[in-house]
């Protein structure tokens, strides 16, 4: 009898209009939304493919800025129309062409097969410079993506100039370290922030930490790329040593010169694809089989040096800047996998 009034409850409760679960085939509609913080959306677009189970051509969709909510503009896909096959998509947030703005990320990917559901509704959640996308409305309540105020960049300019760009003002105003060191503080009354101190010494690591109010505090490395041509920076980072991979006794030897970057982390991969093996057969390799941290030595170069035989593995390295990490190919690799996605190591002495 128990069993009998549990199969009841049950069914009666996946009877009800409106069901919410994780989706096991692919919903009908999904509906993309998009925010910004200046709330400017004029020319922005998505650009959206089938990526699983095969990669199609993609569609161009605008954003139409007079259609939006609280989580910003939001754009309707028929997936029946469009993407009737598709159980991943492939998305890239832009303006205009290829050759506008795009958002951080990249190409970024959205598992139809994972998703929330609704009436066969489905949703993701996207906020400008935020690498998160929310499709679920436990997502939403733990901050995924972050609506929340933070510290959009924060760079010197060609003058050496701190220019720090917010999403709010801060209640609390900032503070500006140098090696860890405070160096100024400061109160502030518009989301951008120009400032000057005494002395700049490229060698050292600056930071800013912006007090939006009593709860919320955003810390952020201040970029060096715009003293990229400083002939400062040329005497400080010039690195004349041997990058890419290198063999040296018994070891495999990897280099990269990354003199912005916190951290540097090698991937090593069995296959030159993330979908494909060498054979050309369909075969998934997402993640690498073994990463090594790399040490950071002179001239803004890192270095990681393995024993073992790994001619016709593949790398890429994962750098990290600011918080956000990126996996990237070697710039110096001889060789690469298909469509350049690794790098592969090659001993050509041998």
């Amino acid at each position: 009898m128990k069993k009998l009034f549990t199969f009841i409850i049950l069914t009666l409760s996946l009877m009800g209009l409106g069901l919410t679960s994780v989706a096991v085939e692919s919903p009908d509609t999904l509906v993309v939304h998009y925010y910004r913080y200046d709330d400017i959306y004029t020319d922005f677009n998505m650009w959206v493919w089938q990526y699983e189970p095969t990669s199609l051509g993609g569609i161009k969709h605008t954003f139409d800025s007079m259609q939006k909510d609280e989580h910003g503009v939001y754009y309707e896909i028929d997936l029946t129309q469009d993407y009737p096959n598709a159980t991943k998509l492939g998305i890239i947030i832009k303006t205009g062409e290829w050759d506008g703005y795009r958002e951080v990320g990249g190409d970024r990917y959205i598992d139809l097969q994972n998703i929330e559901v609704t009436s066969g509704v489905a949703h993701a959640y996207f906020v400008e410079q935020d690498l998160n996308i929310g499709t679920s409305a436990a997502d939403l309540a733990n901050n995924i993506p972050d609506y929340r105020a933070k510290v959009l960049s924060a760079a010197f300019d060609t003058q050496k100039r701190i220019v720090v760009k917010l999403t709010h003002i801060p209640e609390l105003g900032y503070e500006i370290y140098e090696n860890s060191i405070l160096l100024l503080t400061g109160t502030a009354t518009t989301k951008t922030l120009t400032l000057t101190i005494p002395s700049v010494d490229i060698s050292k690591t600056y930071s800013v930490k912006v007090m939006f109010n009593e709860t919320r505090s955003i810390e952020m490395v201040v970029s060096l790329q715009n003293l990229y041509d400083t002939q400062d920076f040329e005497n400080l980072y010039t690195y004349d040593g041997t990058l890419g991979v290198s063999f040296e006794d018994e070891f495999t030897v990897f280099r990269l010169w990354a003199p912005l970057s916190q951290s540097v982390t090698l991937n090593l991969y069995q296959q030159g694809h993330p979908n494909y093996n060498d054979q050309g057969e369909l075969n998934d390799e997402l993640t690498p089989y073994l990463q090594e941290p790399l040490d950071k030595i002179e001239n803004g170069a890192w270095e990681v040096k393995l024993t073992g035989d790994y001619d016709f593995k593949y790398y890429t390295f994962t750098v990290n800047n600011n918080g956000t990490s990126n996996e990237v190919v070697d710039p110096y690799a001889y060789s690469t996998g298909v469509n350049g996605y690794r790098g592969m190591i090659v001993n050509f002495d041998e």
